[in-house]
């Protein structure tokens, strides 16, 4: 069967834009949509309604609207899309797999589209399906957003046997477009340290802002691979660098919890190097 097709670009902006209902009322919506409907019952009105039912959390309106909306002629690509988000919503991800595979021949550069169905494969352990379903969403994404960086990477450490070039890659990748996020820095930290990748943990710490590898919880860490590494004297230096950081912060905040145990874990190491 050939279809004639209608493409919709659907992007994070759009499905952070479905939290947003004209006039400030989702009732008042739906009425809209309604008597539009009732005029023009046509797959983007459809979609629209369905769209509010969705940000409602009402799955079973919401997924009615948007099969009425893939059953027009021509195809509205977007109708598959939030069919498969509302059955991601509802737990059957084989169902939402199926609806992104056939939005995806419709709009096969969608990155949102690829995302979507790596993470689907991911769950289901199909590493390797996801992992190319993620290259493609980094690919056909003029500006990934960090969070597609950290699936693709926690996807590749999640195989086994891991493959340490294919996460080096990704983790290349990752930082080259995002050097200095906080949240895939931290992730990628946290894979050095447990690979007792010591080296390269200094070495990307000692690259990111001094706000940030000057923070008493990241010089604390340090000290902690520096000693692993045998640098006593870079550990020393960190570990005085924590309390006196510490010790030059407001009274009021330096009291807290967090760091009164980040200080006393700092002079413990020190009494012991």
């Amino acid at each position: 069967m050939r279809y004639r097709v209608f493409l919709f670009g659907v992007t994070l902006a759009a499905l952070t834009a479905a939290k947003v209902c004209a006039h400030g009322s989702s009732e008042l919506r739906l009425q809209e949509l309604d008597n539009k409907i009732q005029i023009q019952p046509s797959a983007n009105n459809f979609i629209r309604r369905g769209r509010v039912h969705f940000d409602s959390e009402h799955w079973q309106l919401a997924l009615a609207d948007f099969k009425r909306a893939s059953n027009f002629s021509p195809v509205v690509a977007e109708a598959f899309f939030w069919l498969a988000e509302v059955y991601r919503k509802i737990n059957q991800p084989d169902l939402a797999t199926q609806e992104l595979k056939t939005y995806l021949t419709f709009q096969p550069n969608s990155p949102l589209g690829h995302w979507r169905l790596a993470d689907l494969n991911a769950a289901e352990r199909d590493f390797s399906n996801a992992e190319q379903h993620y290259r493609a969403a980094i690919a056909f994404d003029n500006n990934p957003p960090p969070q597609l960086f950290q699936d693709r990477i926690n996807n590749l450490i999640a195989q086994q046997p891991q493959s340490r070039e294919a996460i080096a890659a990704a983790i290349e990748s990752a930082l080259r477009q995002h050097p200095v996020t906080i949240t895939l820095v931290e992730q990628v930290l946290d894979y050095y340290e447990n690979q007792g990748d010591y080296s390269n943990a200094i070495d990307l710490l000692d690259n990111q802002p001094q706000a940030t590898k000057q923070a008493p919880k990241w010089l604390l860490r340090k000290a902690q691979w520096q000693i692993k590494k045998g640098d006593v004297t870079g550990a020393k230096q960190s570990l005085n660098s924590v309390i006196n950081k510490i010790d030059a912060i407001p009274t009021h905040r330096k009291k807290l919890e967090i760091f009164q145990k980040m200080r006393l874990s700092a002079l413990l190491l020190l009494e012991a190097l």
